[in-house]
């Protein structure tokens, strides 16, 4: 019994272990106009959260360098699906840094209510800046984002 009690609160003192910072929390209804909105997607905002229909959003964002960060934010879907002939799967929750260096949330298409998501990454030396990714990639529907916090891991 001791042994499964153990097993089941490991994760979460393992959490509260880490000493977190946080490092941004976006206000869409101050930082919507600051996301570029690739050809074919439409932002709104709605109860505070970020709408995006059929396509992609990005924003750049500073970071510090020599880093680990992670990502969090709350994603609700309305019947995501890939377009024809497309290799994505559908929500699109990630950054790029540099030429090639991505990271992100698993991606998902259906419709689902608001699911907590998150992924780290490794800030390596020399990058300041990332593009955070919101949306669909090659794919069509609407995904609603709430919540979005970037902290630094120490």
């Amino acid at each position: 019994m001791r042994k499964l009690l153990f097993a089941l609160l490991l994760p979460f003192i393992a959490f509260a272990a880490e000493d977190i910072e946080l490092l941004h929390h976006e206000d869409f209804t101050k930082t919507a106009q600051q996301y570029k909105v690739e050809k074919g997607a439409r932002i709104a905002v709605e109860g505070g959260a970020l709408r995006i229909d059929d396509g992609l959003v990005t924003r750049s964002l500073p970071i510090p360098e020599g880093e680990t960060l992670r990502f969090h934010a709350l994603l609700r879907a309305e019947n995501v699906r890939k377009k024809e002939k497309a290799h994505w799967k559908g929500t699109r929750f990630a950054i790029l840094m540099g030429k090639d260096i991505r990271a992100g949330a698993p991606t998902r298409d259906g419709s689902f209510d608001w699911t907590p998501v998150s992924f780290k990454v490794d800030v390596p030396l020399g990058i300041k800046k990332l593009e955070l990714q919101l949306g669909m990639k090659d794919a069509e529907g609407t995904l609603f984002v709430k919540d979005l916090t970037l902290e630094i891991i120490k």
